[in-house]
């Protein structure tokens, strides 16, 4: 068993949907996104969405193991709507961007390559927003540590993979099998940024003692923790508290 955790971990971790890409083309033409692409610092190709507000602040959203770009359009619209442009990217060998295998490194690569889109827009960095959804939420904790942007946002996410891993397969040694282990605990105090958590309390996927230990980790920090929901759900659209605090966390970062 050991073996086959070894040898499917990528599958497990990333397992990227099949989408046609004329697909992502359709939708994106659908709710007005501007497609590009972009190459990461090792040269992979990079397919992203634009979604364009007032041109003066952005949220970078990075998306979940298993979505595309298109997975929270209506996330998308109501930042939109709010003032803020959008850009979300599609991580290699998901649909739209190259098909090579993921790894912890190559997104952290991909996520760089989104960030420096983002700035070429205009858009410094004490206006931009990273967030990130699930496994997304690992991505952008990687990148949050890097770059210092205005505010983080983790939704639904973990205090790193390794830990979920062994909270799973605690009779396996996590700590030698896993090539991709996401740590973002050990990110956490290189983060001096605001940091809003947000966790269902019934989320199967990431349990929400993730949430609740992240929301120590961090100098700044807000948690808002949900009730009654799991791990699929756009928290801020489908929760009233968890809406209210991402809009007014997002007013303050402003």
């Amino acid at each position: 068993m050991g073996a086959l955790l070894w040898g499917l971990q990528e599958l497990m971790i990333f397992p990227a949907p099949t989408v046609e890409s004329s697909r992502l083309a359709a939708v994106a033409k659908d709710v007005g996104a501007e497609t590009f692409t972009v190459r990461a610092d090792d040269g992979v190709a990079i397919y992203g969405w634009h979604r364009r507000a007032l041109g003066e602040r952005a949220v970078v959203f990075f998306h979940g193991n298993a979505e595309t770009v298109a997975d929270r359009v209506p996330l998308q619209d109501w930042l939109v709507d709010r003032g803020w442009d959008v850009v979300v990217i599609a991580y290699r060998g998901y649909p739209g961007s190259e098909m090579v295998t993921p790894s912890e490194d190559g997104l952290g690569r991909d996520a760089r390559a989104a960030w420096a889109y983002t700035q070429a827009l205009g858009i410094p960095k004490e206006h931009i927003v990273i967030h990130g959804k699930s496994l997304g939420g690992g991505v952008a904790a990687m990148l949050a540590a890097e770059v210092g942007p205005r505010a983080l946002v983790l939704e639904s996410t973990f205090t790193s993979i390794l830990d979920v891993a062994q909270g799973r397969f605690y009779i396996y040694p996590a700590g030698v099998l896993l090539k991709h282990p996401f740590l973002t605990r050990e990110r956490a105090p290189k983060i001096h940024c605001p940091v809003l958590v947000m966790h269902a309390d019934r989320d199967q996927t990431i349990p929400v003692e993730h949430g609740r230990a992240l929301a120590t980790m961090f100098e700044h920090v807000q948690y808002v923790e949900v009730a009654g929901l799991g791990h699929g759900e756009t928290l801020p659209l489908v929760d009233p508290g968890a809406r209210a605090a991402y809009a007014a966390f997002l007013d303050a970062a402003k």
